[in-house]
Parts: structure tokens; sequence; C-alpha cells
């Protein structure tokens, strides 16, 4: 058992966990948004969030093997900013998450409206939610069997959308390249972003990672360039197959514009909506008890004991979910993009401000992901800004 325990994970193995915790359900989430906001040209911010995620991992990892300690982003942020720091950097952490469970929320609810089209949406939105909240309280919890099940949902309908959509290829349909011009590229970067949020995750594996000050940073950079890869071959597909009006319409999903376009094919984008729907929701529900576990574990960092029980905590969740449901229906992806980011900011910073001793690299990387981390907050910022005074 001892041995069990302390067995390394490989650089292969690391590898995959960074790919699992990136790859989700955000996937379907962005091409209805890109072609409604940005065209074709989202491509280039594709490329442009890749290498800013890139930055910030390399910077996560390094912040890691500085302060190999438990309690991730509240240790980070509380080495440099004391306790008052850690707090604020965990509840935006866990602020930004709910309200990105909240996103994934509405997409499944919009999914399932296509059988049962006499429930309102919001309804159907609110019935999955606390479904999935019972299931936690319950103890129903995803054996390794249910996440590599998960992992071939998604994996599955993203192959099978991308090689339809490749063969009524046509490079009509990503002319105008940039139809709402430069500044949309920019805009974008708080959607795109959406669906690679998790990567920090394979940072956090820092102490149990063989020879981790090489295999770290090198399982960052190979599942960021695979999860990527796949992210920018779907989305080019999708913008070389489905032309821009048939996006039009705001709340159109990409399973409706997938139907209008290939009306041959309906028991396979049927297939294609059943899997998303069961992968969002089995996202949803390790994410309602991962994020229940770090509402336990920060409220036992701050007050140095156990004052929360774990259901108590997964019925917290439950309710934040909900409240940004009900309630920040155009903010979302903004205000997610500015709370994530600026947790990982926070955690960061310690390669500056920290008290551990660092040398040139350290701090030449510190500032790199910085620099990223302010510029997609200032973008995220000023959405937000823009769509209250509006």
């Amino acid at each position: 058992m001892t041995q069990v325990k302390h067995q390394k994970i490989s650089l292969f193995m690391a590898t995959i966990a960074g790919v699992n915790a990136m790859i989700g359900a955000g996937i379907f989430i962005n091409p209805a948004t890109l072609q409604q906001t940005v065209g074709p040209a989202a491509i280039i911010t594709y490329i442009g969030v890749i290498a800013a995620v890139w930055v910030m991992a390399l910077a996560l990892a390094r912040v890691a093997a500085l302060y190999p300690k438990e309690g991730a982003f509240y240790t980070y942020a509380a080495e440099w900013g004391g306790h008052t720091m850690g707090v604020i950097a965990s509840c935006a952490y866990m602020c930004g998450l709910t309200l990105a469970m909240s996103i994934l929320t509405r997409v499944v609810a919009l999914e399932l409206a296509y059988y049962f089209p006499s429930v309102s949406v919001k309804l159907l939105g609110l019935i999955t939610l606390w479904m999935l909240v019972a299931l936690n309280m319950a103890g129903a919890a995803l054996t390794k069997v249910g996440q590599i099940i998960l992992i071939i949902l998604t994996l599955a309908p993203v192959a099978l959308i991308t090689l339809l959509c490749l063969s009524k290829a046509s490079l009509s349909n990503i002319t105008p390249f940039m139809p709402f011009g430069a500044i949309s590229l920019i805009y974008a970067i708080k959607s795109v972003i959406f669906g690679f949020f998790g990567f920090e995750t394979a940072a956090s594996l820092y102490a149990l990672v063989d020879k981790p000050e090489k295999n770290v940073p090198r399982a960052l950079s190979y599942s960021i360039v695979i999860v990527g890869s796949i992210y920018l071959l779907f989305i080019i597909s999708i913008f070389l197959a489905l032309p821009r009006e048939l996006f039009a319409l705001s709340g159109t999903t990409l399973s409706q514009a997938l139907l209008t376009s290939f009306p041959n094919y309906v028991w396979l984008i049927d297939m294609v909506r059943i899997s998303i729907i069961i992968t969002i929701m089995g996202t949803l529900h390790a994410l309602i008890w991962s994020l229940g576990e770090l509402l336990c574990a920060t409220t036992r960092r701050i007050t140095r004991k156990t004052v929360l029980p774990l259901r108590t905590a997964v019925i917290l969740i439950g309710i934040s979910v909900t409240f940004n449901y009900l309630v920040f229906t155009t903010l979302g992806f903004a205000l997610t993009a500015l709370l994530l980011v600026f947790s990982y900011g926070t955690s960061i910073a310690a390669l500056l401000f920290g008290p551990a001793q660092k040398n040139k690299s350290t701090k030449i990387l510190g500032y790199a992901g910085l620099s990223v981390t302010l510029f997609i907050m200032s973008v995220a910022l000023f959405e937000i800004i823009t769509i209250i005074t509006r």
C-alpha cells in the first residue's frame, strides 16, 4: 500500500492528466459564440490563446516547484500577499468555476430542449443542476471507468463532427475572414480560453510526477499542444463547412446548425447531441464534487479547523451556480475569465514577490506570466464595463 501511494507518475501519464483536465464540454460552446462575434479569424485568437496558456502553465509549474505545499491558489497567493490575499485568490477561483458551471448548465439546457420542447430552457437547466447536486450528496462519484467513458464521449463527437464538416469544406464559408474587424480577435479571448480552463490541474501534480523539474513543464507543453491541435482542427472544420448565417439567431447551438447543414444525418447529429449532453452533465457532476471539496479545504485552511461538512459545501456550490445561472446571462464568459485568470495571476506573482530565492529565468517567467494574465484580465474587464454601461 505504501509503495502504491508513493508511486511516481510518468511523463506520459502526467501528459494524459493534463489533456483530461483541459479537454471537455467547453469545446462545444465556442463555435456558435465565435461565429456570431468573430468569424473565421477566430483561428488567430486560438493560436494566441494557446501561446498564452502555455506561458501561464509554465509559470504555475515553476510556482509549484518553489512552494510544494497543499492549498494551491491560497498557498501561492499567501506566500507574497499574506492570509487576506490567499483568501481573495481562493474565492476568485471558486467563483470563476461556479460561473463556468452556470454556462455549461445553460448549454446542456439548450440541448435538452430538443427532447423536451414543452419545458422552458431555464427550468431544464435548474432540474439538471439540482439532480446532479442530489447525486453528489448521495455520494455517487465517478469511477475511473466513468471518467474514461466521458473522455470517449467527448472525443467521439469531436472526431465525428470534424470528419463530417471536412467532407463538406468550402473556402467560400470563410469569406469574409474577419467580418467584425481586428478588434473582435481580442474580444474573443475570453470565450476561447474557456475551453482551456483546467490546464492548471497539471501543475498541481508537481509533487507526484517523476523528475518533476523536467517532466512537469514537458507534460504541460505536450498536453497544451495536443489539446490546442484538437481544438484548432475542430474549429477550422466547422468554419469551412457551416456558413456563418446558420448561427445568426441568438441561442443557436452547434447541434442545430449541424442539423440544418446535414439534414440527411439526423441519426448522427442526434448521437452527437446525446454525447454533448452526457459529457456536460459528467463535467458538472465532477466539478460540483471537486469544488465542494475545495470549499471545505479552503474553509479549513482559513479557520484552522474543519467547520464545513462536504454535503453542506455541495449544497452551497449548487446555490452559487443557480444564482449565476439566473443572473449572469450576458456576463458569464467575461466574468469567468476575469476571476479565474486573476487567481492564476496572484499565484504567478509569487515568482516575483514570494520569499523563495529566484534566478533570472524564474523572474523572466514571472514577468511573462503576469503580463499575459493582466492582458486577459484587461480584455475581460473592458467587456464587462461595456456590457454594463451599454
